[in-house]
C-alpha cells in the first residue's frame, strides 16, 4: 500500500518538475529497466536513490546520474580529479567496458540508499491506468466495507438494547 501511495505522489510530483524524478524526502524511488547492474540490481527492480553531494560519493557506490534525457544507474569504478573537479567513472556491474565519458556533479540525481527486488512491477502497474482504476476501487470498497460495518454493529447494538427492555 505505501508503494502503491509513494507511486501515486510520484506520478503527481512527476507532473510538476518534468525531466526530474519525482522525490519523496530526498528519496526518488525509480523503476530498473535494464541488466547492466545485474547481479546486484536486475531489471523489473525498484531503486531508491537518496539525494547527494558529489563530495561524498566513494568508489564502489552505486549512483543515479543523468546522461541526456536518461538516467542511468551505475556503480562509481574511478574518481577523476580534472582541473580540480572532481569527476566520477562508471560501470554497470554486468557491462564489459566503463561508461563512455565521465559523470559530473550536475549530473548527479543520488546514490543508491536501497532496491526493492521486483518493486518496480509492482510500481509500474499501480502508476498505470489500469492500476489507478484498481487502487481507486479498492480504496472506494475498503470505505464501503467499513461504513457497513460500522452500521451493522449499530444495528446490533440497538437490537441488544431493545431485548433487554
Amino acid at each position: 500500500m505505501v508503494l502503491g501511495l509513494v507511486s501515486i505522489y510520484s506520478i503527481l510530483q512527476g507532473g510538476q518538475e518534468p525531466g526530474d524524478p519525482p522525490a519523496v524526502f530526498g528519496f526518488m524511488p525509480m523503476s530498473v529497466l535494464t541488466g547492466s547492474m545485474e547481479p546486484v540490481i536486475n531489471a523489473g527492480d525498484l531503486v531508491v536513490v537518496k539525494t547527494v553531494d558529489i563530495g561524498s560519493i566513494q568508489e564502489n557506490d552505486i549512483v543515479t546520474y543523468k546522461k541526456g534525457g536518461t538516467l542511468v544507474t551505475h556503480r562509481v569504478v574511478d574518481l577523476v580529479d580534472q582541473n580540480g573537479q572532481v569527476l566520477l567513472q562508471t560501470k554497470g556491474d554486468a557491462n564489459n567496458i566503463e561508461d563512455q565519458g565521465l559523470v559530473s556533479g550536475t549530473q548527479i540525481v543520488g546514490s543508491l540508499a536501497f532496491n526493492i527486488p521486483k518493486g518496480g512491477y509492482v510500481s509500474n502497474f499501480i502508476s498505470s491506468p489500469i492500476g489507478i482504476i484498481i487502487i481507486g476501487m479498492i480504496l472506494v470498497l475498503l470505505l464501503f466495507m467499513n461504513i457497513f460495518k460500522d452500521k451493522y454493529l449499530r444495528n446490533e447494538k440497538t437490537k441488544g438494547i431493545s431485548k433487554k427492555g
